[in-house]
């Protein structure tokens, strides 16, 4: 048992051990962190049964508190139970690892005197999210509220379509300003008017929901891009306020099995369609207007021309045939005819 008085140090990356009644005697305790599946952090303590025994300290310490991210992107939290460390918090320095599907990795890692380097790996599990800044968040899973690791730089697109997260920190030995990226792996949606999805690939609720805007309502195949305009940060005028343009590229496709569609190459052999219900118009001039439409069958505020040349005879004849008989048509896809 851990004397009532006694109590923890963090430093450096190293957990102490400090009791007034053993004179005052500061003990290193080698070991290592984990996380526990409600996301407690765990102290594995590997010194040998003998030393724990004549310190009275257990083989496993639980932390428990409130996560977060501090300015230098190392893990902080905030202890429930402030008395059992010095400051109240554990500040781990070290680096994200991994941000796919539904968690966060973090690593750690503790050098003590004429011992072998001790890595911690810390797997936070809950949701990727964006909050109401465009920003990206991961919510740390608790029984009753999520803790928030908010990512409040800007983020960017990279040529596989892929969300990048860049971001700056002081490297923990050199003292040097160093740059580390995130790559979320996943896919676009257009969910509705004035939204847009990205869905992290294999997750399970992981997806960020942006505000923004269509840089233009008249889409062309030929172009082959949808484009965006979205604002990332707290308002406009602040530092870290910017207003990008996101370009989603692809291939428009239409099938009268499936509909229209948009399909895109994320990188490495991964091909991604985004499907559309639209509403369809033919023009004097033999143009194929699609008014395209969400989830919920409203017009997301675009539509895609399309030249009789770009169908092939047998379409554009399909489409002229239901037009004659002035009938309205669904597709399993969701495609609705009106003509």
């Amino acid at each position: 048992m851990l004397s009532a008085k006694s109590h923890f140090l963090y430093i450096k990356n190293k957990l102490f051990y400090f009791n007034p009644s053993a004179k005052n005697e500061l003990l290193e305790i080698k070991g290592f962190f984990s996380v526990d599946k409600q996301n407690n952090l765990i102290y594995l303590v590997t010194e040998s049964s003998a030393w724990r025994r004549h310190y009275k300290i257990p083989g496993k310490i639980e932390f428990q508190g409130k996560w977060s991210l501090n300015n230098n992107y190392d893990l902080v939290l905030d202890l429930q139970d402030s008395k059992k460390l010095d400051k109240g918090r554990l500040v781990l320095k070290g680096k994200i690892l991994d941000c796919q599907k539904n968690y966060l990795l973090f690593q750690t890692k503790t050098k003590s005197t004429g011992a072998k380097e001790a890595i911690s790996f810390l797997k936070l599990r809950g949701f990727w999210q964006s909050d109401k800044f465009n920003r990206l968040t991961f919510e740390v899973t608790k029984k009753e509220n999520p803790d928030t690791l908010a990512f409040k730089g800007l983020w960017s697109v990279n040529k596989n379509q892929k969300i990048i997260y860049l971001y700056q920190k002081t490297n923990l030995i050199t003292k040097r300003k160093v740059f580390q990226k995130l790559v979320f792996d996943g896919f676009w949606q257009l969910s509705g008017k004035n939204r847009l999805r990205y869905v992290l690939a294999g997750s399970k609720g992981s997806f960020f929901d942006f505000r923004a805007y269509l840089q233009s309502n008249n889409l062309y195949p030929k172009k082959g891009a949808i484009k965006y305009r979205i604002g990332i940060g707290i308002k406009k005028g602040v530092g870290n306020y910017r207003e990008k343009i996101i370009s989603l590229y692809g291939t428009w496709k239409f099938s009268r099995r499936r509909g229209l569609s948009f399909e895109s190459d994320y990188g490495e052999g991964k091909i991604r369609r985004i499907y559309f219900s639209a509403k369809i118009n033919i023009t004097k001039g033999k143009q194929i207007i699609f008014t395209l439409l969400g989830k919920d069958n409203k017009p997301i505020g675009a539509s895609v021309t399309f030249k009789k040349q770009m169908f092939s005879k047998g379409d554009f004849e399909y489409f002229l045939r239901l037009k004659k008989e002035g009938k309205d048509y669904e597709v399993s896809a969701g495609l609705t005819l009106k003509f």
